[in-house]
C-alpha cells in the first residue's frame, strides 16, 4: 500500500491510497491470478510482475506458457504476502478472493470458447502450444481444459480456487527461488 499511497494519497489519510486505486489493484491482481493459472504462465518471479501507480497489476513476460516453467514445483500462480498487504486488510483480501472466484466461474462458463480458440490456434506457431518441447498441442489444450475444473459445481470451484490461493501464498519453493533469482540477476 505504500507505493499506491505515495502515488494516490487519500484526502482523509495520506498514508493510505484512495479506495478506487485499491479496488483497481484488487481486481487486476485477481485477474492476474486466474489467467496465469488457467494459461499456465510460468517464470513468475517478482521481476516479471509490474504495478502501475494507478493500481493496475500485470505480468510482463510470456516466455513460458501452457504449463512450461523453468523453475521446479511452481505454484498455481504467484501471490506473496506483500501483494496481499496491498489489499488494505481483511476486507480487501476477502474482496480479492471473491473476485477471483467470480472470475474463475465466469471463465468456466466459457471454457468451450477458450478451448476452441486454442484448437484453432495450434497451427499458428504459438510458442509452447505449437512447438512444446515434450507435449503435443492436443495434450496441452486438454491440460488447459482440465484447469477449468468443469467437473465441479460453481460452489465447489470457489472452494477449489480459494485452496489454490492458500497454496500459492504458503508455497516455499517460489520464495527460495526468488532469492536465487535476485542473486543471479545482481551479478
Amino acid at each position: 500500500t505504500g507505493y499506491l499511497a505515495k502515488n494516490n494519497p487519500s484526502p482523509e489519510n495520506p498514508n493510505k491510497p484512495v479506495s478506487s486505486v485499491v479496488e483497481t489493484y484488487i481486481k487486476s491482481c485477481a485477474g492476474y491470478c486466474v489467467i496465469t493459472y488457467i494459461l499456465g504462465i510460468g517464470d513468475r518471479h517478482l521481476d516479471n510482475i509490474m504495478l502501475k501507480p494507478t493500481g493496475h497489476f500485470f505480468h510482463i513476460d510470456f516466455g513460458f506458457v501452457f504449463g512450461r516453467d523453468p523453475k521446479p514445483m511452481p505454484p498455481a500462480f504467484r501471490l506473496t504476502q506483500s501483494m496481499v498487504d496491498g489489499f488494505g486488510g481483511d476486507e480487501g483480501f476477502k474482496q480479492f478472493k471473491s473476485v477471483c472466484c467470480q472470475t474463475f466461474n465466469l471463465l468456466r462458463r466459457h471454457a468451450g470458447l477458450v478451448v476452441n480458440l486454442l484448437h484453432l490456434s495450434k497451427e499458428g506457431n504459438i510458442p509452447d502450444l505449437s512447438n512444446h518441447p515434450t507435449l503435443g498441442s492436443d495434450e496441452i489444450i486438454q491440460r488447459v481444459e482440465e484447469k477449468f475444473r468443469l467437473d465441479l459445481t460453481d460452489e465447489q470451484a470457489e472452494h477449489f480456487f480459494i485452496s489454490l490461493i492458500g497454496e500459492s501464498m504458503t508455497a516455499l519453493a517460489p520464495r527460495v527461488l526468488e532469492v536465487f533469482h535476485q542473486i543471479a540477476v545482481s551479478r
